[in-house]
């Protein structure tokens, strides 16, 4: 049987090394993350209205679909006025739209403001990483 070499030990351990921080540093940064719809509570629905509310100012009302279907939460502000169902009746939109995004970074649920890139948590929520 021959014996391991010092270069072989050497690239063996270097190729770990690099694999090891590769891994480190893709879990170390927040993942775009969308809603388990099915684990969507009332709390948490409140912490992303609140949240986006202290963002932007007026009211803001979403449902348990928000951010079911990817990590992209567009809000237009309106002068709406809304029906018994709570569905806006009528309405105009002014203003630009406002993007938030999901992410999950250590089974945290957090949501960010594009254009200031503030991060707000979401302990109520529950998030799914999206594959890229």
């Amino acid at each position: 049987m021959r014996p391991i070499s010092f270069r072989n030990t050497c690239a063996v351990t270097l190729c770990a090394a690099l694999m090891l921080v590769a891994c480190q540093s893709y879990w170390a940064t927040p993942q775009p993350a969308q809603m388990d719809s099915e684990k969507t509570t009332t709390q948490c629905i409140e912490q992303i209205e609140n949240a986006v509310q202290n963002e932007v100012g007026p009211r803001v009302r979403l449902t348990r679909m928000a951010f079911a279907s990817g990590d992209r939460l567009v809000v237009v502000p309106s002068d709406a006025t809304l029906d018994n169902a709570g569905l806006m009746a009528r309405g105009n939109n002014r203003d630009r739209p406002d993007t938030f995004r999901l992410t999950v970074h250590k089974a945290l649920c957090s949501i960010f403001r594009e254009t200031s890139a503030h991060r707000m948590p979401l302990p109520a929520c529950t998030c799914i990483a999206l594959r890229n």
